[in-house]
């Protein structure tokens, strides 16, 4: 199986170090690669441990995050939000399962405190069901498992999605049309949120919720344009 790389974007230290923290409280790192794309003014100490990137501005997730991916060079990728924490080790769970269900394209955790997709927030199973294949052509990438090969056949993330959201949704269509699955886990868990925010707790520091609903509006009708031509 592949080695991994954790790759994640913040602009803000309080929350990267919630995450950091997290992260180095549940899992070996003595071969897990960490990338962290940076933004704006926020300053990360080079002896962290993590690999430290900084990104192209004006910020665009879908931008800073291929730079990431490709830093990651052959590892698969855990892409990861900065507003979130590990509740337990979940990298080698992730692992074994895309290596066991080689057709899913992407796969994510359970996330508790989500509250953009039910799949998601509520992926409770029996314990002797631990995977969902998805319907649905959307799996926020919260916290998202993307094996390596997958990447290869799928591409990067479409950076024309320059607003918040489309490109996760864009990206699932692209790996649906290859023939993957969207696979949801219940076996790991992240929570998602920072401070009083449960989700897009970065987003919500450099723009309003009606900003932040209105960009959503906006990159949602260019999938769906892109997708109907």
């Amino acid at each position: 199986m592949n080695s991994v790389s954790i790759v994640t974007l913040t602009r803000f230290n309080d929350i990267f170090s919630a995450l950091s923290c997290s992260i180095a409280a549940y899992e070996h790192l003595e071969h897990t690669r960490r990338i962290v794309v940076t933004s704006g003014e926020v300053k990360i100490d080079h002896e962290s441990g993590w690999e430290v990137i900084e990104g192209i501005e004006p910020f665009i997730y879908a931008r800073n995050a291929n730079l990431g991916i490709q830093i990651a060079g052959r590892d698969d990728v855990l892409l990861v939000n900065d507003d979130v924490q590990i509740q337990s080790p979940i990298i080698d769970t992730l692992r074994q399962i895309s290596h066991d269900y080689p057709n899913i394209g992407v796969l994510s955790p359970q996330i508790i405190g989500d509250g953009i997709n039910n799949l998601q927030a509520m992926a409770r199973f029996p314990l002797r069901q631990t995977l969902t294949l998805s319907s649905s052509p959307l799996l926020p990438f919260v916290c998202v498992y993307l094996p390596r090969r997958i990447l290869d056949a799928v591409g990067l993330l479409d950076e024309s999605f320059t607003g918040y959201g489309g490109d996760d949704e864009d990206w699932c269509l692209r790996a649906l049309a290859k023939g993957f699955k969207l696979g949801i886990t219940g076996k790991v868990k992240v929570k998602h949120g920072f401070g009083d925010r449960k989700y897009s707790s970065s987003f919500y520091r450099v723009m309003t919720a009606q900003q932040r609903d209105a960009s959503l509006t906006r990159m949602r009708r260019q999938v769906q344009e892109t997708h109907s031509a």
